[in-house]
């Protein structure tokens, strides 16, 4: 694996007008390993869509808002870079969407994940 810092982008303070630089903070943390019927993948490309107005502020819509303190999250073309999941192999590309993967804002490979039986539907690049 070649990063082994986890950096994540955190929602610190829900905006208030336009989403400024101040409301999210850049974290480290130790690369995680993914456990039994987890994987570990790395985020390529990163969706920013309109609709993350709506998740990072307090007015709960379609989706519900991305709690103060956690990882923002949204939808990314991903790679897998360990995998301890007999339906994933490591190093394929595939799309996550939130509902599924939960991928979110990190400049590195992202923690582990649990992938249910519900969840087993991946969309090969």
């Amino acid at each position: 694996m070649a990063a082994s810092i986890n950096r994540q982008v955190v929602l610190t303070a829900r905006p208030d007008g336009n989403p400024r630089e101040s409301d999210f903070e850049m974290r480290e943390g130790a690369m995680p390993a993914p456990g039994a019927g987890q994987l570990l993948v790395r985020t390529i490309w990163l969706s920013l869509d309109p609709y993350m107005r709506l998740r990072i502020g307090d007015n709960e819509q379609y989706f519900p808002a991305v709690p103060l303190g956690d990882v923002v999250i949204g939808g990314a073309i991903s790679q897998v870079v360990a995998s301890r999941h007999s339906d994933f192999a490591e190093f394929p590309p595939l799309r996550a969407r939130s509902a599924r993967l939960s991928a979110r804002w990190r400049k590195s490979p992202t923690a582990a994940r649990s992938v249910s039986p519900a969840q087993k539907e991946k969309t090969p690049i």
